[in-house]
């Protein structure tokens, strides 16, 4: 399944609101290369995978979480970022639904200064 399956469905039924903001540039039909992240300096896009796992305005926040999810799940490292996301969804929760929730008012109160 593809990243963004998981992440739909998951925050689709959290976060209704959050899909509405991540990605507008998809529903907008903005190209892809065209969704730069403007919050770090990498010039990557914007994707759910930059937002959950790279982009480093969210450094703070992901750190313990990872730390967290390190000791929790066997082969962490060795996982791609869609194994990830699906373990997290299995085995924690709680605690992704608190990181994913920080991360998004980390962003909303950076864009919206």
């Amino acid at each position: 399944m593809h990243l963004w399956a998981i992440w739909a469905g998951y925050v689709g039924t959290i976060f209704p609101r959050a899909l509405n903001h991540l990605e507008t540039g998809r529903y907008v039909n903005e190209k892809r290369e065209d969704r730069i992240c403007t919050l770090c300096n990498t010039n990557n896009v914007e994707t759910i995978e930059h937002f959950l796992f790279d982009c480093s305005k969210y450094d703070t926040q992901r750190l313990p979480f990872v730390q967290k999810a390190q000791n929790v799940i066997d082969d962490w490292e060795n996982l791609n970022q869609t194994e990830c996301l699906s373990k997290l969804f299995n085995t924690m929760p709680t605690a992704l639904g608190k990181y994913v929730k920080d991360i998004f008012l980390c962003r909303r109160n950076n864009l919206y200064k």
